[in-house]
């Protein structure tokens, strides 16, 4: 099994939890401390001359696809496409886990349909093989729009605000993203204590997220927060790491009661 996965983080879905040893390979968007990127945002965002006022993909998404629909499926190695799209996409940390011993496979074995390629033949099936060919000579390294305006997936939801106020000017667009950055805030306040570090203490808070074994303790502290201080968005998402570093950190009973008070009383100011 081979799996992709965009996503803020996406690495902390498999770091130190995938085996090694049970035919599963996982590629992610990001390392599992980082935030994955928006591509093609305003003011690259124009579809048939129309401005969507929005990203129009995930800068790990993109790349990944566009060299699946350039590369050779029958040639092109898991490991090859890996090493293509790791390297294209430079605002965040492509990461690979899981059992790499397969990772020479063709594409193809895992992505489209070999099968439908090979029942073809005579000119069709050598008029396809020239045409993919004749892709991957033409492939351009990248096209620099992808990068000129990348926006941070935390951040697209106030990218796609923004656009919308400055190229449709009116109360209601002005209003909602007014709205937004009220919201983030307000988040940034409630987080204050865990990223200052007040609740955990700064000798016993290491300087990277652990990784998450206190299940229970975080689970805890995730619906003490939607419970007082609203659901957890795309924004807010990125402060879970705060909740983890808690967990792991104090396991006393005391300790993490004191948290859950703390949390509760910062989201009510």
């Amino acid at each position: 099994m081979v799996v992709y996965i965009e996503a803020c983080e996406s690495g902390s879905m498999f770091q130190g939890i995938l085996a090694n040893n049970i035919n599963v390979y996982a590629v992610t968007a990001a390392n599992p401390s980082e935030s994955s990127w928006g591509t093609y945002c305003p003011p690259d965002d124009m579809v048939n001359g129309v401005h969507i006022n929005s990203c129009l993909g995930d800068l790990f998404s993109v790349n990944w696809m566009e060299d699946t629909d350039k590369a050779n499926p029958s040639t092109e190695t898991l490991a090859t496409q890996f090493t293509t799209v790791q390297k294209l996409t430079a605002q965040s940390h492509v990461m690979e886990y899981g059992q790499m011993t397969f990772t020479n496979t063709p594409i193809g074995d895992f992505e489209g349909d070999l099968d439908v390629m090979s029942k073809r033949g005579g000119f069709e099936e050598l008029f396809l093989q020239a045409k993919l060919e004749s892709d991957k000579q033409s492939k351009v390294a990248h096209d620099p729009k992808k990068h000129m305006s990348a926006v941070s997936s935390r951040d697209a939801k106030l990218a796609h605000l923004y656009a919308k106020a400055m190229n449709q000017p009116s109360h209601k667009h002005t209003l909602a993203l007014q709205e937004e950055i009220t919201y983030r805030m307000k988040v940034d306040h409630i987080f204050e204590e865990f990223t200052g570090r007040k609740l955990v203490g700064a000798d016993s808070y290491a300087k990277e997220t652990p990784l998450p074994r206190n299940f229970d303790c975080l689970k805890h502290l995730v619906n003490t927060y939607q419970a007082s201080c609203g659901k957890l968005e795309d924004y807010s998402l990125q402060y879970v790491k705060h909740f983890v570093a808690a967990c792991e950190h104090l396991s006393v009973p005391a300790a993490i009661d004191s948290v859950v008070h703390k949390l509760k009383k910062a989201c009510q100011n």
